[in-house]
């Protein structure tokens, strides 16, 4: 028998990849994997960050595209 457990995040920053900026460096999903994939074209969001780790880790790789294809938004 298995559950399923709905986790409500409270997080309010939406993150985003601007694929004409993207040069697929990997830097966003060396730092936050569970977030950011690198495709064959550009990186993509995988999903949002449901907890504070991984808003923190978002955060950095905001800070550490080089090109700033990595963006926030607000809900």
């Amino acid at each position: 028998m298995s559950q399923t457990v709905e986790t409500k995040s409270t997080i309010d920053q939406v993150f985003d990849i601007d694929p004409d900026l993207c040069i697929r460096c990997a830097s966003c999903s060396s730092i936050a994997p569970a977030i950011f994939y690198v495709g064959d074209a550009t990186a993509y969001v995988i999903r949002q960050p449901i907890t504070e780790e991984e808003l923190n880790q978002c955060q950095a790789a905001l800070g550490n595209c080089p090109t700033s294809a990595v963006t926030v938004s607000t809900k």
